[in-house]
């Protein structure tokens, strides 16, 4: 019976050919990732639509601002920093 011996450097070869493209596959994998997530971060942070900018701002006069809720039972807000201080001050400084 005949013994089959494999060639090593043969299989050397073709091991590390195939290393070398599984991490060149890798490295353009990531890169278009990070591609498409700087896309995405642009579109989200900077390309802003109007309408989400009004939106942001009323919210913002909400917590910013003084107005009656219900004047039936006496509710109303104050601005969000004026009540951190009425809460800070009303644990007598601790956090």
């Amino acid at each position: 019976m005949e013994s089959y011996e494999p060639k090593s450097g043969l299989v050397a070869m073709v091991g590390v050919v195939s290393a070398v493209f599984l991490v060149a596959v890798i490295i353009l994998l990531q890169a278009l990732y990070y591609r498409a997530a700087a896309k995405e971060d642009l579109t989200k942070a900077v390309m802003v639509r109007p309408e989400a900018k009004a939106v942001f701002a009323e919210q913002m006069g909400q917590l910013e601002g003084y107005r009656v809720v219900d004047p039936q039972k006496g509710v109303v807000t104050i601005p969000i920093s004026r009540a951190m201080e009425l809460v800070v001050a009303e644990q007598g400084g601790r956090p």
